[in-house]
């Protein structure tokens, strides 16, 4: 029964191939439970909810299924309120049972000779110190020490073999075209979704912040070197893209937060010239602020610039977070 729903998942009748998934499940097959899961996470199975494929997942992972295990923490991280018991143990089965990619999103905590059981622990661990606030009505604030430099040479490393020249999108004609604003290279992680360590660090910069990890844009990572720099810009999305304003385009860039990722040997800082406030770029520093002001309208005094790299380079990871969810899970 699993092979006539994979024959027909490779097909892509997947209305067959859930019928055969659902009978092999029925029968008591782990793995037609973890694919069926699956289907369901990645939209193949259009009546299917969250809290169905939760528990063919646990279901899969009490039978002793490592993917299934993973997938058991990846969904647990992405909660109201994350039990970290319960990703710590999910990993930890994940990783026993061999799964690579669970193996794999240890590297940012592990250390030589290690058991995994204490590299899970450091990944867990809760961010960042006391906000300095910069400006109340902006909720402009500064975060220090919220990634490791493991963590950030972990992210430049994912990002390097993706980089390419930032652009930027005109918000009055939607043409791409980065040469007036910037001259930095940007890269987007591929992936993402299924990636536990990345996802980890992820909600640890949405959690300095008051909107949910849901809420947020794929983490993209930035690379100024000598010269090149970002020229006073606002993040919000132009008026002349009609996705994010469509039910389900999660609306409007409500937040921005990026996390310095390398020591900046000179130059580099960030610039609100509106409101003469600088912040120096310190490895593992969070800035976070508020694009719109309480009302939803666009905010003209978060106008920000990232300022010429002097000396050295500078890395930046940067999520936007908008108005409404945008990822189901």
């Amino acid at each position: 029964m699993l092979a006539l729903a994979r024959g027909y998942a490779a097909q892509q009748n997947y209305g067959r191939a859930r019928r055969w998934w659902t009978q092999a499940a029925q029968a008591g097959h782990a793995g037609a439970e973890l694919e069926l899961a699956l289907c369901a996470l990645h939209g193949l199975d259009p009546g299917a909810d969250l809290d169905t494929a939760v528990q063919r997942l646990q279901r899969a992972a009490e039978a002793g299924v490592a993917e299934a295990a993973y997938w058991c923490a990846l969904l647990e991280c992405g909660r109201d309120a994350p039990d970290l018991l319960r990703i710590a143990q999910c990993w930890q089965q994940a990783i026993d049972g061999g799964h690579a990619p669970a193996i794999a999103a240890l590297r940012p905590w592990q250390r030589d000779d290690e058991h995994s059981a204490a590299s899970i622990q450091r990944a867990l661990r809760l961010s960042a110190a006391p906000a300095e606030i910069l400006h109340a009505d902006l909720n402009i604030a500064i975060h220090d020490d919220v990634l490791s430099a493991e963590e950030c040479a972990y992210l430049v490393a994912r990002a390097t073999p993706w980089l390419q020249p930032a652009q930027v999108v005109d918000p009055a004609t939607g043409a791409v075209d980065a040469r007036a604003l910037r001259n930095n290279a940007s890269a987007n992680l591929p992936d993402a979704e299924g990636d536990l360590a990345l996802r980890l660090i992820e909600r640890r910069l949405t959690d300095l912040c008051a909107l949910h990890w849901r809420h947020a844009e794929a983490l993209a990572l930035l690379r100024y070197q000598v010269g090149e720099e970002y020229r006073p810009h606002l993040d919000v999305l132009p008026a002349s893209d009609p996705r994010w304003q469509s039910p389900g385009g999660g609306g409007q860039r409500q937040t921005t937060v990026f996390v310095y990722l390398n020591p900046v040997a000179a130059g580099g800082h960030t610039a609100f010239p509106r409101l003469g406030i600088e912040v120096e770029p310190r490895q593992g520093r969070a800035l976070r602020f508020d694009n719109l002001d309480r009302e939803g309208r666009i905010a003209g005094n978060a106008l920000h610039a990232g300022m010429p790299v002097q000396s050295g380079e500078k890395w930046l990871a940067t999520l936007w977070l908008r108005q409404r969810p945008l990822r189901p899970w």
